[in-house]
């Protein structure tokens, strides 16, 4: 939709499909800040410098409705529009704190529940549905949470095997949303239940570079 230096001319409001924020470390790795999904803007780095920090591409076939910065400087000036722009605004903010979070965060299981959690929750805004579809790949929510493509296929398998979430493939159910969150908030007197062998004690570790 837009790639890093692009000249700011619109911020995006998804249609249909998902998206993913990344920009690139000065050695070329990338760093995946964000999903976004239907109901959700993107394009919304740029309106302060007037060129995109970060590049937004599609996960899927996906739709988006462009809103030119011609029509943002009317919402801003719009007592009825405004209030639109400011909400969108805030939610972009709002979602890089939770990323912080998540990459703060020590434990694997940690950040899977985290990220689970928060996806589940907006899926669930936009479908009214308790099930929703992981639209990235393994190896994105690796790059997303900081950790390697292994730990997470392990936690996943983690959280299955302790009866918190069903996975069949992308598809996800969370079965025990208070166990997910104890373990997203990493609660010390949690009891660990038994699960696939290593993965009792999994901890963060960053992907290798090539």
């Amino acid at each position: 939709m837009f790639r890093i230096d692009d000249r700011f001319e619109a911020i995006y409001l998804i249609g249909s499909g998902a998206f993913k924020i990344s920009r690139f470390s000065a050695e070329g790795h990338e760093e995946l800040c964000a999903f976004r999904f239907p109901g959700e803007f993107i394009g919304l780095d740029g309106i302060v410098s007037g060129r995109h920090q970060y590049e937004g591409l599609a996960l899927e076939p996906s739709t988006a409705h462009v809103l030119h910065k011609d029509n943002l400087e009317r919402m801003a000036v719009s007592p009825e529009l405004f209030p639109s722009l400011l909400m969108a605004l805030a939610h972009d903010s709002d979602c890089g704190h939770l990323h912080s979070q998540i990459l703060g965060h020590r434990e694997a299981l940690g950040r899977l529940a985290y990220f689970l959690l928060d996806i589940g929750d907006r899926m669930v805004q936009e479908t009214g549905s308790t099930h929703f579809r992981l639209p990235m790949s393994r190896a994105d929510i690796a790059c997303h949470l900081g950790l390697a493509r292994e730990t997470v296929s392990r936690a996943f398998a983690h959280l299955q095997a302790d009866g918190t979430i069903d996975l069949a493939r992308r598809a996800v159910r969370i079965i025990r949303r208070d166990e997910l969150m104890r373990i997203a908030h990493h609660d010390p007197n949690r009891p660990m239940r038994s699960g696939p062998a290593g993965v009792r004690q999994l901890r963060s570790r960053a992907p290798p570079h090539s």
